[in-house]
């Protein structure tokens, strides 16, 4: 314990911390700026690119649901399923929590039914979507019987009028 106390009031423990401190400072700011910078861009566009993976596959399957009536039919029959047994689960585990009186609750029935509760509604809002664009595509129908429109119902952008006060084809008449 001497030889710590001697340490701390030696006039050069204190310079060499110092020191070791500026260097450690600026050490990590020319990493910051060189590697930390490009790691931090590699996960953003990494994650980016999952992203874009993941909704062009769930835009697949709602495309596919929606030219399918079948297995629309079962994508609503298993969400309200998984809902349904969640909050089954839910209610019977927040039941023998409250008979216990709080000492003995299984917090595995309530865990298992929000997770089926929240895939339950996924699934039913895949349908739901599923079953918009179903809608659109037959209104489009309704509205164009020959086809004749050039623009195609995307999930993503609705359409939309792109025609501008100025911009008027002009006709010959000869």
């Amino acid at each position: 314990m001497e030889t710590l106390s001697q340490m701390l009031q030696s006039p050069a423990w204190w310079i060499s911390t110092v020191v070791v401190a500026l260097f450690i400072n600026l050490f990590s700011s020319y990493l910051w700026g060189r590697f930390m910078e490009r790691l931090l861009s590699r996960v953003s566009e990494k994650r980016q690119k999952r992203l874009k993976e993941k909704q062009s596959k769930l835009y697949e399957l709602v495309k596919s649901l929606s030219e399918d009536s079948t297995e629309l039919l079962v994508q609503y029959i298993w969400g309200a399923t998984d809902f349904i047994i969640g909050m089954v689960f839910t209610c019977v585990g927040s039941l023998m929590f409250s008979v216990n009186g709080g000492r003995i609750g299984p917090p595995s029935y309530l865990i298992f039914g929000m997770i089926l509760i929240s895939l339950g509604n996924r699934k039913l809002r895949i349908a739901r979507t599923a079953l918009g664009l179903r809608r659109e595509a037959r209104d489009k129908a309704k509205r164009d019987p020959l086809g004749l429109e050039s623009e195609q119902l995307t999930l993503d952008e609705p359409p939309t009028t792109s025609a501008k006060s100025g911009d008027h084809e002009s006709v010959n008449r000869s």
